[in-house]
């Protein structure tokens, strides 16, 4: 029974090779490769609302405290009985802590 559907699938596609012509058609032109729009280009929106676009406000000179700062908060919050979701928002507001108490991120408490 192998042997029979062994040998009818290779008869497909012996077959099948043999009904493709040759030589391409000269008549089709190739599609232009149009480039993939970035997330920010496509949906501003939804790229102000993502992780990534809030982590590129983070302020350079603010980024090795707010790494401190968040891994702290996040230790906190995931202890929580109910924990906030880490979204842009929670990232922004982290931020905007960082930046109004410069010593935040000092240390975790």
């Amino acid at each position: 029974m192998l042997r029979k559907l062994l040998c009818a699938a290779s008869a497909v596609f012996v077959l099948g090779a043999c009904t493709q012509s040759a030589e391409p058609e000269a008549s089709e032109e190739p599609a232009a490769l149009e480039t993939p729009m970035s997330q920010r280009e496509a949906d501003p929106e939804a790229f102000h609302n993502s992780i990534q676009a809030a982590m590129e406000e983070v302020p350079s000179d603010m980024q090795a405290r707010f790494q401190i700062l968040f891994a702290c908060e996040v230790r906190k919050n995931n202890q929580r009985p109910n924990p906030y979701p880490v979204d842009a928002q929670y990232i922004r507001a982290l931020t905007q802590y960082l930046k109004d108490n410069p010593t935040a991120g000092n240390s975790c408490r």
